[in-house]
């Protein structure tokens, strides 16, 4: 049995396995703090590659995979972390670095350090989009600072552009690029009584956003990226991205806490 989780390429040929190597004790608001080792192996799970230490892998197409990786691990949350971009045959680049993501903050609000999560990649119009997002507090706090990255590069790993958006009471539970990368979705939490919240909608290519009220995080993009399901009013919501018409699916029942798309959009 392996020891950790895994995360398929998309034709399940190889997988990424991460398992906690590293733990650190930070405080008592966040008491403690792990490292992950990756490994690339084939979709069986053998014949393992270690890669190091690492977290938060996605793949971008069957040949190439992206993961964050700590600089110096040695010193726990306080370590700068930088994104790799690799190709299974072992060759890998350094695309992001805490540096490049505090330079394209205004500089009134700029911290010292961030603490990174990559979220979700796709390959749109020939380019990489990727989603992160950057916590101003290296332990979790409600009231820290953070902003959700939208970050394109070139196929090679040009850096193209780095967009920002700054939110409070957040929720990141819903980070997330369309399968197309046309559009990219981050929640807010609204009301901490209700669980209400907003799941904004940026298009990546005009920047324009749209916001949507729904009752929880849980989001289903249809496999060809034109179609977003949500909860709203104990309803399960289809919203056909780019317009204002929305398809109601009444169930009468508590929020769905899961929702999947077949391959056909159904």
């Amino acid at each position: 049995p392996l020891d950790g989780y895994m995360f398929w390429s998309p034709s399940g040929k190889n997988a990424l396995v991460v398992s906690p190597q590293r733990s650190f004790a930070a405080n008592n608001d966040n008491p403690m703090f792990s490292y992950l080792q990756v490994q690339l192996t084939d979709g069986a799970g053998q014949n393992g590659q270690v890669l190091g230490l690492g977290s938060m892998p996605v793949w971008l197409t069957d040949e190439q995979f992206a993961y964050i990786r700590p600089l110096n691990p040695e010193d726990g949350v306080e370590s700068t972390q930088e994104l790799l971009l690799v190709n299974i045959n072992g060759e890998e680049q350094v695309v992001l670095t805490n540096d490049i993501l505090l330079e394209a903050l205004p500089e009134a609000d700029r911290p010292t350090q961030l603490l990174l999560y990559l979220h979700d990649a796709a390959v749109y119009n020939g380019q990489i989009k990727l989603a992160l997002t950057a916590r101003s507090s290296l332990i979790y706090r409600l009231d820290a600072t953070q902003w959700y990255y939208l970050v394109t590069l070139e196929p090679d790993g040009t850096l193209v552009s780095t967009q920002t958006i700054a939110a409070e009471n957040i929720s990141d539970n819903v980070v997330s690029l369309s399968p197309d990368g046309q559009w990219l979705a981050y929640s807010q939490l609204v009301s901490p009584s209700t669980g209400q919240r907003t799941i904004t909608l940026t298009n990546t290519d005009s920047s324009e956003q749209t916001q949507i009220i729904a009752d929880s995080d849980v989001i289903a993009w249809s496999p060809d990226g034109r179609w977003l399901a949500y909860n709203r009013d104990h309803n399960l919501i289809l919203n056909l991205l780019g317009t204002d018409y929305r398809q109601v699916v009444e169930h009468n029942l508590d929020n769905c806490w899961q929702i999947g798309w077949t391959t056909n959009n159904q």
